[in-house]
């Protein structure tokens, strides 16, 4: 179930891709945005751990989709993220 609902966010985020060609930020696996590797509990075969991975590209996405705001190291000012 959990595996399912990653892989349709990775399909969300393929779909809302820029097309400028770059690849800058973006995991080395098919899965580009979300990657997981499932590993098996080596007594319970029915209890699984997921590592997840999440690529830069999908957080900044995510920080313009929710508007986030940024504050300047040097100076006292918040910005937009972009």
């Amino acid at each position: 179930m959990l595996t399912d609902q990653l892989d349709a966010i990775n399909a969300n985020y393929v779909r809302k891709r820029r097309t400028n060609g770059d690849d800058f930020g973006l995991l080395s696996s098919q899965r580009q945005f979300i990657d997981y590797t499932e590993y098996s509990y080596t007594r319970e075969t029915d209890k699984k751990l997921i590592l997840i991975n999440f690529s830069d590209r999908i957080l900044n996405l995510k920080a313009e989709e929710i508007g986030m705001r940024v504050r300047l190291q040097n100076k006292f000012a918040t910005l937009p993220f972009v």
